[in-house]
């Protein structure tokens, strides 16, 4: 996804898993450092599902620079342990 480095990016996820989810982290890399934010969390029907705006301002982009943005979905495992899973996605200025 190629986009203005001032712009910002709407963002739309939907998980689910077996042992149920507890929470939603939305993860931006960008100059080899993560940033991690907390993102709410409601459930419809057993899948969680939200949307986030997220602002490229702050990252200062450059024309050509890349920042990889993901939301990460961690279960409710309890037997094994908690688990995340997430997509990465790269959006260029």
């Amino acid at each position: 996804l190629e986009v203005d480095e001032l712009a910002s990016v709407d963002l739309a996820w939907s998980a689910s898993d077996d042992f149920g989810l507890t929470e939603m982290t939305l993860v931006v890399e960008h100059a080899g450092k993560k940033e991690r934010k907390t993102l709410g969390l409601k459930l419809v029907e057993g899948e969680a599902r939200g949307r986030h705006r997220l602002s490229l301002k702050p990252y200062a982009l450059v024309a050509g620079e890349e920042v990889a943005i993901w939301i990460e979905a961690r279960d409710n495992d309890t037997v094994s342990g908690p688990k995340a899973g997430g997509q990465s996605r790269k959006t260029k200025a």
